[in-house]
């Protein structure tokens, strides 16, 4: 029975709910989710929990992640990519040492406001299924963390980049931003999600590759397990003893471990394999989401 995480190379034109349909056709499997959308447009690394491993999507999608791409210069369009209306036109292009500055503005925490066309909720609906129906609508802010953000390039109307962010982030804002902060208007051409978290594009696996073997065994020899996905959490090893009050539902106290700490995500197991994933409050792990 599989039970671990999988990174797909997710394929321009395609959604991420594709490629869960596709595995869970394939794998005989309903349990599966991806950690971090990508838009249609958008390629790269596509994370997904089978089976157990769901459990700690929420829990993954905190990781760092490394997007490549690229601005054309001169037009916006109302989905702030290549796939939308131009809403908006000027004729700019800043010089390369104006764009390199201006870049020193977006760098550790930064308040962004979301596409319009993007999967936050508003009273419960998408924000993209408002924005296709023409329904007006207003977004808030949002504070996002830009680790770091490199120019990879500059010419011909068109700007490509490096950016290494935390999660939550939306490249197309940035992108917007950083033309608005200079007088000008892009829109994104090409966004490839090269890393998020242990997955990179080395260590993913193209649907075409899985559809070739039908003994999945190609699937297995990617497949990671939980422990190895969740190396940017804490973790602590326990007992028999804690890990039955665990699957009880109860509390445990960890203050041999860690005092009267607190910590907003923990990960606890018994002989490297999973028990539990949770919050540590003075001391005291308190279970989230237990594993079988």
């Amino acid at each position: 029975m599989l039970n671990g995480w999988i990174s797909i190379i997710k394929e321009k034109n395609f959604t991420s709910n594709f490629y869960i349909n596709f595995l869970k056709k394939i794998l005989k499997k309903n349990k599966l989710g991806h950690a971090g959308t990508l838009d249609p447009f958008a390629e790269g690394v596509l994370p997904i929990a089978i089976g157990e491993a769901t459990k700690s999507v929420s829990f993954f999608q905190t990781s760092t992640k490394i997007y490549y791409f690229e601005m054309i210069w001169g037009e916006e369009t109302d989905t702030l990519d290549c796939d939308g209306v131009v809403v908006k036109k000027k004729k700019f292009f800043p010089k390369k040492i104006d764009l390199i500055n201006v870049l020193k503005k977006f760098s550790g925490y930064i308040l962004q406001l979301p596409p319009k066309f993007s999967a936050n909720k508003i009273n419960g609906v998408r924000a993209y299924t408002l924005a296709r129906k023409n329904i007006d609508f207003s977004l808030t802010q949002k504070k996002v963390f830009i680790k770091k953000i490199r120019l990879i390039s500059h010419e011909n109307n068109k700007s490509c980049f490096l950016v290494k962010c935390g999660s939550g982030t939306y490249v197309r804002s940035l992108a917007r931003d950083i033309a608005n902060e200079l007088g000008g208007v892009v829109y994104v051409n090409k966004l490839l999600r090269r890393r998020t978290g242990c997955f990179s594009i080395k260590n993913s696996i193209s649907l075409s590759i899985i559809n070739k073997d039908p003994k999945l065994t190609t699937i297995s020899k990617y497949l990671l397990d939980i422990s190895n996905v969740l190396i940017h959490i804490p973790s602590v090893n326990l007992n028999e003893e804690k890990v039955s009050l665990i699957r009880k539902g109860l509390k445990i106290n960890l203050t041999d471990k860690f005092g009267n700490q607190s910590l907003d995500r923990i990960f606890t197991k018994i002989s490297k394999k999973p028990v539990a994933l949770g919050y540590l409050k003075e001391g005291f792990f308190y279970p989230k989401r237990v594993f079988n």
